[in-house]
């Protein structure tokens, strides 16, 4: 996809200040369905912030940003028109990155308040839907923003029929709530890039997702520690290990869960060895200190 429009935002807390970019794609189509007469559409390219109306039809909007949100307003066609019914149509891609690693949850909501097609929410855009249905819900998905970016597809086509609700919204929002301070991110990644989540829910207590980007290598280490090296500096060592790994990596690095155990307390450090072979060659993450 060609990118056109970027919008960025800082998140700040205590432990970290890193701007965010949003950028969007997609289409979005308004069709009136007549009674007697053959569908008429009009059709708009997304490449950014939006606010597209087709009069008397429907109306979508798009706005970017820490909260971006799709709107999808069908109107409803005249009193006593029979069959005639109105669509508004979305189908858009936003997408979410850092220049450093970024840990945090992306926070779905899909809000239908008239009748709708099932619409969907499907971060990554891999065909594994997050939100499905015709019903309020609201979703958590711990991320790691990067360069390489995370693409949410919105996915929805309500319908408003004549003499329905005169104010047919559906509503889906993105909202990125950045992690609390007990992750912080150590500088300097001069390798692969090293970033993670931690969540503590009722259903599945706590769990970190770990996300490694950038990786050149055909294997590495990840490593955790408790103690700082005795001579840490930039593009080098940031723990003693304690214990280590061997991983993988994939075309789009890794990304795995690991859950903590409730009795497991203290001040942990882990970093990512990127190992290339062939020549033999060692790449240093950024550190990633953990507070639990």
């Amino acid at each position: 996809m060609n990118w056109v429009s970027t919008v960025v935002f800082v998140c700040c807390s205590s432990m970290l200040c890193a701007q965010v970019q949003v950028t969007a794609s997609g289409s979005l189509t308004i069709t009136a369905n007549p009674e007697l007469l053959p569908p008429s559409s009009v059709t708009h390219s997304v490449t950014g912030p939006v606010n597209f109306v087709s009069a008397g039809v429907g109306a979508a909007t798009l706005t970017l940003g820490a909260v971006s949100e799709l709107t999808l307003s069908p109107v409803a066609p005249p009193f006593g028109c029979g069959f005639c019914f109105s669509v508004v149509a979305g189908d858009v891609v936003v997408s979410y990155s850092s220049p450093t690693p970024l840990a945090g949850v992306l926070r779905l909501t899909s809000l239908p308040v008239c009748w709708v097609n099932p619409s969907s929410v499907d971060v990554e855009n891999d065909g594994v839907l997050e939100i499905y249905g015709t019903s309020a819900c609201t979703v958590d998905v711990p991320v790691v923003l990067s360069p390489d970016a995370i693409d949410v597809r919105l996915l929805g086509q309500p319908v408003n029929f004549s003499g329905a609700s005169a104010t047919c919204n559906q509503i889906q929002r993105v909202e990125f709530l950045p992690q609390p301070t007990a992750m912080t991110t150590l500088p300097p990644a001069c390798g692969p890039m090293l970033g993670g989540t931690l969540t503590d829910t009722a259903t599945t207590g706590r769990n970190l997702r770990v996300h490694i980007a950038n990786t050149n290598g055909q294997l590495g280490v990840l490593q955790v520690g408790t103690a700082t090296p005795p001579v840490p500096g930039a593009c080098g060592p940031a723990t003693l290990p304690d214990a280590a790994v061997i991983l993988v990596p994939g075309p789009n690095g890794i990304e795995f869960d690991v859950p903590v155990a409730v009795s497991l307390t203290g001040m942990f450090t882990l970093q990512f060895v990127d190992v290339t072979l062939s020549p033999f060659v060692i790449d240093w993450s950024n550190g990633l200190l953990l507070s639990v």
